[in-house]
């Protein structure tokens, strides 16, 4: 495998150019929580890899860049595995949230149908398995996800109107420079 551009990273092994990171504007004024405490939610890495994008900088893979990580037994527990895909989806709604192009109505509407159609699509995983009489652990992990989707939905709901307005379309991709 070869190294290619990609159009998102996540925060693990992560190398950024520090004029990057200081033109993106997070260092003065980052808009999301990253882990605080035991929450795991990724919002810090979702934002650093939107921003510097927007601020048309190239995200790269670099497959010959390796991560020695050891994993404790407990990060491989049903509840950690139930955690982290729970921010995970939160996560990935405020990423989606900072790259809207349109209103917040608009944004409503369509955050509120995508994860609409999940839940409906984790109830029929979850019936398929029922009649099957099959276990339902992978469907209930699946469905943290969902539910940080809709966290994140409600939260931004009841954020005040000012920031919210500042996270909406904040990393709005422009045209790379290297």
């Amino acid at each position: 495998m070869v190294a290619k551009q990609v159009s998102c990273l996540v925060g693990a092994g992560l190398a950024v150019k520090r004029s990057a990171i200081s033109d993106c504007g997070w260092i003065n004024k980052p808009l999301l929580d990253d882990r605080v405490g035991k929450r795991l939610i990724s919002g810090g890495d979702v934002e650093i890899a939107l921003r510097i994008r927007s601020a048309e900088y190239e995200l790269w893979y670099t497959p010959k860049c390796q991560l020695m990580h050891i994993i404790p037994s407990r990060r491989t527990s049903q509840k950690y595995l139930i955690d982290i895909n729970y921010g995970l989806g939160t996560s990935q709604l405020y990423g989606d949230t900072m790259l809207w192009p349109d209103s917040y109505p608009a944004w409503l509407v369509t955050s509120t149908l995508d994860a609409f159609k999940l839940s409906v699509e984790i109830l029929v995983h979850v019936l398929k398995a029922t009649i099957k009489r099959r276990p339902i652990t992978e469907v209930v992990i699946n469905s943290s996800f969902v539910r940080g989707k809709w966290t994140g939905i409600g939260r931004l709901l009841w954020m005040d109107t000012q920031k919210r307005q500042e996270l909406l379309g904040s990393a709005k991709v422009a045209t790379s420079k290297g």
